[in-house]
């Protein structure tokens, strides 16, 4: 069995970072893998029995192959069903329906042949890393920081952040982000290491994200990197473990650091155990188990 990651191989775009960690899983599970963009002279490397990722904002040129399987990112199932199967794949909120399959973190819905759950975490438990015993006075954010007009961004909250830490001693500095210096915007590694420095590495969400329970890559990758399971929006019913949740900053803000080095050992390793679920190695395991549903 064969994988196409189709789209945005070469493009600058906050979705490239998760057709990224879709390529990489799917190579670490033994699968022949390849990514390619959305051009008509790609068509030829969907063939029958391949598996198909596609997203909305780089299919234009994304063929139906016969008897070839599709996972779906808003994009119109309809004229693919008639070639092969297809999973329809959106981002778990409290909107999800269908068959609970985790608690509070995945759906299946069989009717729209719709998985809903969290894009998760890229990369493995291998590269998990322990809160360091002595934190930094600057508060890394790695990616954006946007809205639109939907209002369904973060700058507001992350205004407040800013100068809540200020208030507090701390330097609120970002980097990353879809316009970083180069595609791949920032690397892991040096990801990882930033927030790993910073003194809270919460995962801060817009009014839209909280009242949805849209949880963001951000949270698992920033748990991933050691730091404690802490938001503004209460993403304990997905872990199913402790952490520490307020929609007040400066509570989230104060409660982190009164943490001790054993405390906060504790609430790492726990959380580190609970998003080993959400890897994509495993959301992919649930996207093969759904075709054949």
């Amino acid at each position: 069995m064969r994988v196409v990651i189709w789209g945005l191989k070469s493009v600058r775009h906050s979705h490239r970072y998760i057709h990224e960690g879709f390529f990489q899983s799917f190579k670490n599970l033994g699968y022949e893998t390849q990514w390619v963009d959305d051009l008509l002279a790609n068509s030829e490397v969907i063939k029958k029995d391949t598996i198909v990722i596609g997203v909305n904002v780089a299919a234009k040129n994304l063929p139906v192959v016969k008897h070839a399987s599709y996972v779906l990112h808003n994009i119109d199932p309809q004229k693919f069903l008639e070639a092969g199967k297809v999973v329809n794949l959106q981002v778990y909120t409290n909107a999800s329906k269908g068959e609970t399959l985790l608690p509070h973190g995945v759906m299946w819905d069989s009717n729209s042949r719709t998985l809903f759950q969290p894009w998760g975490l890229p990369h493995s438990e291998i590269s998990f890393m322990q809160p360091t015993e002595r934190m930094g006075r600057i508060e890394y954010w790695i990616g954006a920081v946007w809205n639109n007009n939907l209002n369904q961004g973060n700058s507001h909250d992350i205004s407040e952040y800013k100068a809540t830490l200020k208030n507090r001693g701390i330097e609120f500095r970002r980097v990353g982000g879809t316009r970083w210096f180069t595609k791949n915007g920032i690397s892991e590694i040096k990801s990882r290491r930033l927030i790993n420095s910073s003194p809270i590495g919460a995962a801060i969400v817009g009014e839209w994200q909280r009242e949805h329970s849209y949880v963001p890559c951000r949270f698992f990758k920033n748990i991933a990197s050691g730091a404690l399971p802490a938001s503004n929006s209460d993403f304990g019913r997905i872990l199913g473990v402790p952490g520490i949740y307020a929609n007040d900053l400066g509570l989230v803000i104060d409660d982190v650091l009164n943490q001790s080095l054993e405390k906060r050992l504790k609430l790492v390793a726990d959380a580190q155990e609970a998003i080993k679920k959400f890897t994509y190695e495993e959301s992919i395991q649930r996207i093969l188990s759904s075709f054949s549903n």
